[in-house]
């Protein structure tokens, strides 16, 4: 017998082993990591964490089919009070469909919501230049405001007009126009949310929650009240 042969052979073993690691161990070990980092922040800031939240997508995308929502997950669920009001933030993961069987990485986004003060239509503002094929999945028409500079900057999907117009007022408008960073923003029935490519940075959540607030509290009550501004 060649007297390489055991040397080889050990060699081969921990090449697969250190595949294997890489494979499956590695994820697992960030993925613990990462629980662990939320949970002693939620800790730290009177916030709760939960590594999973099935409920979540349904009453947030509330149009998905359920067919769909079962290749959907809410991760990372840190859910606590900022400024009076509960705020949800977690991480969206959907499939790629761009790859075959083998292909990259499912698609992460991070998602704020803060509650609205009464039930609203769907009513989804984002940049013109983001494009969202969810938005003709769930059955949103695109919906012209009448506000050059708006229209211009941002695609609006609504599916209730009077409600995108009595949201989408003049001085509304001017303030979503000078907010920034942009961010896309979702009326979707109980809650008002941006969601956006990027995993879950507790560091941020605060300051896109103060975003969404400032928005709420610019909204005319009556819109929450059923009625309309003229």
């Amino acid at each position: 017998m060649d007297p390489l042969l055991p040397l080889i052979i050990i060699g081969m073993l921990l090449f697969f082993c250190a595949l294997l690691f890489l494979a499956f161990g590695l994820p697992a070990l960030k993925k613990r990591r990462r629980t662990r980092e939320l949970s002693e922040w939620a800790a730290r800031s009177g916030w709760e964490y939960a590594e999973k939240r099935s409920d979540l997508l349904g009453a947030l995308f509330p149009p998905l089919p359920p067919h769909l929502l079962a290749y959907h997950e809410a991760r990372h669920v840190l859910s606590g009070t900022h400024r009076g009001r509960p705020v949800l933030a977690f991480e969206h993961v959907e499939p790629n469909h761009r790859t075959g069987p083998g292909g990259s990485p499912a698609i992460v986004n991070r998602v704020i919501a803060v509650p609205t003060p009464g039930s609203t239509p769907l009513l989804d503002i984002r940049d013109q230049r983001i494009g969202h094929k969810l938005l003709d999945i769930i059955g949103l028409h695109d919906f012209v405001v009448g506000h050059p500079g708006f229209d211009g900057a941002f695609r609006v999907a609504t599916s209730h007009e009077g409600f995108a117009r009595a949201v989408l007022t003049g001085p509304m408008m001017e303030r979503i126009l000078h907010t920034a960073p942009r961010r896309p923003l979702r009326f979707c029935g109980s809650h008002l949310m941006t969601t956006e490519r990027a995993a879950l940075d507790p560091a941020e959540i605060t300051a896109i929650a103060d975003q969404l607030i400032d928005l709420l509290e610019h909204v005319d009550p009556r819109v929450w009240r059923g009625g309309a501004p003229a």
